[in-house]
């Protein structure tokens, strides 16, 4: 497509993909000398089936696919690393799935990505958090918390499921909260209507549980993630977040040959 301004004239260039992966998948299937490293095989042979795929050179399309293969491949390892660990929780095939699909839904709109939410929801399960509804509002919860602090949502997640491993909200736990710019005790207190003092104090006794803690930050910081989605930050975050699916949309069918 072709438009002119002014004696200018500026051509629309728009790469099809069509046949990559299966010239890629072939590719990958073919004989490699006997010296080769798998590792090696693997490589040069991506690289040979995207010169097959690609009739015409594009630097910048290639840089741009590039990201996206190692974004997606780094994506489908998360994902792949977050769900053996859920089934050496014990989990069955459909527990799993919940999980995951809990993971999914909890970052769904926000700047955070299901590989980073895989992760920190095997981390939850860790701690004592059950798949369905439980899962979700744990998980978009300390994602929340992440946005609000500005942090990552598996160092939030890190701290979350120490109190909910725990039972309750602990001085350790609102000491490394502070750190990261929540007062945990003082958003308690008031949730409550009461001073942050006496909240330090029922702290103290153990009596602050996780359930109270949990409901004084959805309180608080509910939407904080959806809300961070909406910024600069966050749609180059989702931007990010996009092109690694993409990869994983290529790479899926490609992924579970290598490690056999």
């Amino acid at each position: 497509m072709a438009s002119y301004e002014l004696g200018k004239a500026y051509v629309q260039i728009v790469p099809s993909f069509k046949g990559m992966q299966g010239a890629i998948q072939k590719e990958l299937g073919g004989s490699a000398a006997p010296q080769k490293t798998m590792g090696a095989r693997i490589g040069g042979n991506i690289v040979s089936g995207m010169k097959t795929a690609f009739k015409v050179g594009g630097a910048a399309v290639a840089g741009i696919f590039g990201t996206a293969l190692f974004k997606g491949f780094n994506r489908l390892k998360d994902i792949e690393n977050a769900e053996a660990s859920l089934k050496g929780l014990g989990m069955a095939a459909g527990e799993v799935e919940q999980v995951m699909a809990n993971a999914l839904a909890a970052v769904k709109g926000t700047a955070y990505g299901m590989d980073e939410a895989a992760q920190s929801a095997a981390l939850l399960s860790v701690s004592g958090v059950e798949a369905g509804k439980d899962m979700e509002r744990h998980l978009g919860l300390a994602a929340d918390m992440a946005a609000q602090t500005q942090s990552s949502l598996g160092d939030m997640v890190s701290l979350y499921s120490k109190a909910g491993a725990q039972g309750r909200l602990t001085g350790d736990v609102n000491r490394q909260l502070m750190d990261r710019g929540i007062n945990a005790y003082a958003v308690v207190a008031e949730n409550i209507g009461i001073t942050t003092e006496a909240a330090m104090e029922m702290g103290r006794k153990g009596e602050i549980s996780c359930e109270m803690f949990a409901d004084a930050m959805e309180n608080k910081v509910g939407g904080a993630a959806l809300a961070m989605g909406d910024t600069t930050t966050g749609a180059w975050a989702n931007m990010n977040a996009a092109l690694s699916r993409f990869g994983v949309a290529f790479l899926e069918e490609i992924f579970p040959l290598i490690g056999p």
